[in-house]
């Protein structure tokens, strides 16, 4: 990052960071800002930072991917209560 970069960096990103926060604030319980936490620290980056910044944002304000995503999540818990338990006694 060249020096006016990383000093544009440095000047906004606090206000982003407390934007971010101000929302988590206003719509999740801790628990579910861990999760969310938990999420971002474990994503696989597939693409640059830029495009999937930009995807999230698109994803989290659009219904429909969001009922989607909601659907496949809800798909996924009724698939792990089909699978065999290991080790069951």
């Amino acid at each position: 990052m060249c020096e006016e970069c990383h000093s544009e960096e440095l000047e906004t990103r606090s206000n982003y960071e407390r934007g971010l926060l101000f929302a988590l604030r206003e719509k999740f319980l801790a628990e579910e800002v861990s999760e969310i936490g938990i999420g971002f620290h474990m994503m696989p980056m597939l693409h640059t930072p830029e495009v999937i910044a930009s995807v999230y944002q698109w994803a989290f304000t659009n219904e429909n991917i969001q009922r989607e995503l909601l659907d496949r999540y809800f798909e996924s818990l009724k698939e792990k209560v089909k699978e065999p338990a290991i080790n069951k006694k």
